[in-house]
């Protein structure tokens, strides 16, 4: 009996009597199905429905539905409003994936705002199936071969144990009222022309195609966990965390096997899938990198170096003759006609009448050298780098103080010799990092 299953499912989620549950109802058969079940098993809801404005009369007829519907169960009722069209053109990604973030982005809100313990949504195991054919399409590793799963952090699933037949079949012999999307019918959307075309094939050639596909999930899913174990151990081994990146020693990363299957299921989490590019990584020279969307791999020596991309744009900033402190990008205070007899690497003692203010602080570019104290002669920036033995995220992490063209000071490291106060103490300038 489906309602049998269906609160055995809830048990096994942990989904009891005393949570307060939001439910994701698009007035679909699906989600009428779902929400009626949850009735008879005495769970305690609100109901949530997203208009995205993309049907005209349709969206509104049903939002006028499922809060009809809100009314005679005596829930509480959310209903979201989206501009749809004009999100998915700003972010550039498609109608559907639009659809997706405002929706979830809107749950989380109200997850804050009211306290839910659960959501609930009434993907089942045909969706399963489409997800999983997707993301073979598109290409990709174990887990995105596990369909959809059947809980995530806050988001609960329990109907994705049934088929669609069965929950159609639930809703014609419980009587349960529905609205149709009209868009469902259309081969507009890929979903739905995988759905019509390939899925309602498979099922037609191999009846029991879901309940194999199922059993087939269950043991993915374990090989999933498994795997995860493998790469935990590995990490928690090899993964250095270095200040604000981490280091990943390369002759453990190469004595992996198969190397291909591990260096998938270890950087993938960063945005990096191009098992090529990354086998060849650890063999390149030093100072080679590659980047995701969101961080950057970099070969430096007997290590990879893996750190986070700043969102933030990198920029100068200026500091003229009146500044007394500043605390972006770097904490500095600023001192006139200081009389010292030496300084730490903390601290740049100047020639006030050298310096053409405004100052500016910025990162290193190709080029820029200086004179440092305790060398002879002029060194390029890059050649200091490489004598400290930075790496590649020391380099890109170094501030430079800079008078017009000149650097006259590798912030917390050396500064110009040029630049250096001499005896006069009325014609010095302190800089000093706070550490």
């Amino acid at each position: 009996m489906m309602l049998t299953r269906f609160k055995e499912q809830l048990s096994s989620l942990a989904i009891s009597s005393r949570d307060n549950c939001l439910i994701a109802i698009s007035g679909g058969i699906d989600s009428m199905v779902l929400i009626d079940l949850l009735y008879k098993s005495k769970i305690q809801f609100s109901i949530a429905h997203c208009n995205f404005n993309l049907r005209g009369k349709e969206s509104k007829n049903d939002a006028a539905f499922v809060s009809s519907f809100s009314k005679k169960v005596e829930c509480n009722y959310f209903e979201g409003n989206f501009d749809t069209e004009f999100y998915s053109n700003y972010k550039k990604i498609s109608m559907q994936m639009a659809a997706r973030d405002l929706r979830y982005l809107w749950f989380n809100d109200l997850l804050k705002i009211h306290g839910f313990s659960k959501i609930i949504t009434a993907h089942h195991l045909d969706d399963s199936l489409e997800t999983f054919i997707i993301n073979l399409s598109r290409g990709t590793g174990l887990k995105g071969l596990l369909g959809i799963p059947i809980k995530k952090k806050y988001i609960n699933r329990p109907m994705l144990i049934f088929s669609k037949e069965e929950i159609v079949n639930y809703a014609r012999k419980n009587k349960i009222k529905w609205r149709e999307d009209s868009t469902n019918e259309k081969s507009d959307y890929y979903r739905n022309l995988i759905r019509h075309d390939i899925t309602s094939k498979l099922k037609s050639i191999k009846p029991n195609f879901l309940e194999n596909f199922s059993n087939t999930i269950k043991k993915l899913s374990n090989s999933h966990r498994a795997s995860k174990i493998l790469v935990q151990k590995f990490k928690k081994t090899h993964f250095c965390e270095v200040d604000n990146h981490i280091e990943i020693n390369i002759n453990a990363l190469k004595s992996l096997e198969p190397i291909e299957f591990y260096l998938f299921e270890i950087f993938s989490k960063y945005g990096f899938t191009d098992i090529d590019t990354l086998k060849s990584l650890p063999d390149s020279q030093s100072g080679r990198y590659i980047e995701s969307i969101s961080h950057r791999l970099i070969k430096d020596r007997k290590v990879l170096i893996l750190c986070k991309i700043s969102n933030k744009e990198i920029k100068n900033y200026f500091v003229d003759n009146k500044t007394r402190s500043i605390e972006i990008p770097l904490s500095l205070n600023f001192d006139q006609g200081v009389n010292i007899s030496s300084f730490k690497k903390n601290q740049a003692y100047l020639s006030l009448d050298k310096l053409n203010f405004p100052l500016t602080i910025r990162k290193w570019s190709n080029g820029d050298y200086f004179y440092p104290t305790g060398m002879d002669g002029r060194k390029m920036i890059s050649k200091y780098f490489k004598d400290e033995k930075y790496s590649k995220v020391d380099k890109q992490s170094q501030w430079l103080l800079c008078s017009g063209k000149n650097v006259v000071w590798v912030i917390g490291k050396r500064c110009d010799r040029r630049f250096i106060a001499k005896s006069d103490p009325k014609n010095s300038f302190l800089v000093t990092l706070k550490t």
